[in-house]
């Protein structure tokens, strides 16, 4: 969706197309913050706190 805004900013070159490019980006970051703190990453290492993805106890805990 920030690529609508950006494109919108790159055809006009105006400043107030610019500032809503960056606030979308900036709410789609915190979006996707958020989903990661929250558990909503379901592949991947962002939703285990040792990072080593699916298998959150590859460093062989008990």
């Amino acid at each position: 969706m920030a690529r609508d805004c950006w494109e919108d900013f790159a055809a006009s070159g105006r400043i107030s197309d610019y500032l809503k490019y960056r606030e979308q980006a900036y709410r789609e970051r915190q979006d996707a913050r958020q989903a990661v703190l929250s558990g909503g990453v379901e592949h991947g290492a962002d939703g285990c706190p040792d990072r080593h993805g699916v298998v959150c106890d590859a460093c062989g805990r008990i």
